[in-house]
């Protein structure tokens, strides 16, 4: 049988006995699924096919993006790959809705995904800047009584709007 790789080819394409799904934005190397050895069984993938296929490209992206990012955290407005950004969305999503399939949440958290993006996602940094913030508003409270800081508290505007 031939082998026919379609480079950058959006989702599927059925060439001989061959499902060419389109190549990783960065890597090198095609996804591809053999459908058949023989001619006369050159059937087009099943619909579950075409979706293992591309959520295994997917998976394959986002490890990329780990590998280059140290995380897996897509940004919401990442223009190098949107694609990656929805993805991420809709596993969630499907996580949410007990409709994932246990072997690909098991997948996912063996590469760090992060389920939740509403919680904030802790570092250093971020825990740093919110001690500060609670600090101040300790002072805030040692002084007037109360946490109740105006949104735009003169003194300190930004302890206003954190509040």
């Amino acid at each position: 049988s031939q082998l026919s790789i379609t480079l950058f080819f959006s989702y599927f394409y059925i060439s001989s006995s061959f499902l060419t799904v389109r190549v990783p934005h960065k890597s090198k190397q095609a996804a591809i699924v053999c459908l058949s050895e023989t001619p006369e069984n050159q059937n087009f993938a099943t619909a579950s096919e075409k979706f293992n296929a591309r959520w295994n490209v997917m998976f394959e992206r986002l490890k990329e993006y780990k590998e280059e990012h140290g995380n897996c955290l897509v940004p919401r407005r990442y223009e190098e790959d949107a694609e990656l950004t929805e993805w991420g969305a809709t596993q969630r999503s499907i996580s949410t809705n007990d409709k994932m399939k246990q072997e690909r949440r098991d997948s996912l958290n063996s590469i760090g995904f992060v389920w939740s993006v509403r919680e904030p996602y802790r570092t250093p940094i971020l825990d740093k800047r919110w001690n500060d913030k609670f600090e101040r508003l300790v002072q805030y409270k040692q002084k007037h009584g109360d946490c109740l800081v105006p949104k735009n508290y003169e003194k300190d505007p930004s302890l206003g709007r954190w509040v």
